[in-house]
């Protein structure tokens, strides 16, 4: 999805560029990776993006083990300028009610200091509610917009040494939940914490 609104907000779809909306223009788009932001786009980043390379880490087995994927771009920027958003990755839970998630991670970095470690929580969200938030970003009609509080409701997060509970919407859905406030997931962020300081770039980490 990310990768189709970047392209069409570059005009990939647009009639007087030569282009044409149908599935093969589609199918085109969301095979074409967004590059990376160049030197001079990157002035405009926060600091702590500046320091890193873009970098992916896997998820937990349990979780599908897919690859979350920190691209280094402004769109990627959450918590007014302090938090660095993993793109999102779908997941169906394998065990009874077999719920469709959403999962991703965000890195934090709070202090001024930008070259510390961040602090990382990661978030099951009920893929439904995901994809109204997705259609809200690309066609923002006020009829449709989903409220911060109903992500809230239907999301479960856990940070490092943070645990929470999960949204007061969300289907009951123990075996996943249970994972997600495992000591499992608490290394994993751990190591995700890491991942971020060894993406800072080789001349950086010395002077941490």
């Amino acid at each position: 999805m990310k990768r189709l609104l970047y392209w069409n907000d570059k005009g990939h779809f647009d009639v007087d560029q030569g282009g044409i909306f149908n599935l093969k223009t589609v199918r085109k788009a969301m095979s074409r990776k967004i590059p990376l932001e160049t030197p001079s786009e990157e002035g405009g980043l926060p600091g702590w993006m500046r320091d890193r390379t873009p970098f992916g880490v896997r998820l937990p087995a349990f979780f599908g083990g897919g690859r979350l994927v920190f691209p280094k771009l402004a769109s990627n920027v959450v918590f007014e300028g302090r938090g660095w958003i993993a793109d999102n990755i779908y997941w169906r839970a394998p065990d009874p009610p077999r719920v469709q998630y959403m999962v991703h991670a965000i890195l934090e970095w709070a202090g001024g200091n930008h070259r510390v470690p961040p602090t990382p929580h990661i978030t099951l969200r009920n893929a439904d509610t995901q994809a109204r938030i997705d259609l809200d970003t690309s066609n923002p009609l006020p009829a449709a917009r989903v409220q911060g509080l109903e992500a809230t409701r239907t999301s479960f997060s856990q940070g490092l040494g943070v645990h929470r509970d999960p949204g007061a919407s969300m289907v009951r859905d123990d075996p996943s939940f249970d994972r997600l406030r495992s000591g499992d997931v608490q290394a994993w962020l751990g190591e995700l914490r890491d991942a971020a300081q060894a993406a800072l770039y080789p001349e950086l980490q010395e002077a941490v």
